[in-house]
């Protein structure tokens, strides 16, 4: 999660804030905790937003098996790789199924 800080002036001819000021924020707004202030006589409002950035989307290789009919049937290190949840989200590398369902 990243903080990014937005600060807000009134349009001269109008006097009013931007209709929009999230536009610029990259990927999943969170949260948006706000802080109105004056400085220099000159209203201002303080956008705090918390952000996820836009995920990057990798191209997956997968290990090739051949012509295997079954998984039994593979052999060699293609056999038994699989990409976990956890690991395909973070982005991490491969475990190794042991073949025990259910049991970690």
């Amino acid at each position: 999660m990243r903080l990014m800080l937005i600060t807000c002036t009134p349009d001269a001819d109008t006097g009013e804030f931007p209709l929009h000021p999230l536009q610029e924020v990259e990927g999943e707004v969170i949260s948006v905790v706000d802080h109105f202030y004056i400085q220099a006589g000159v209203p201002r409002l303080l956008l705090m937003v918390h952000h996820e950035p836009p995920r990057v989307r990798r191209e997956v290789v997968r290990p090739s098996v051949g012509k295997c009919a079954t998984r039994a049937a593979c052999a060699g290190p293609a056999r038994g790789l699989v990409r976990g949840a956890k690991a395909q989200q973070s982005g991490g590398g491969l475990r190794v199924a042991t073949g025990l369902r259910g049991r970690r």
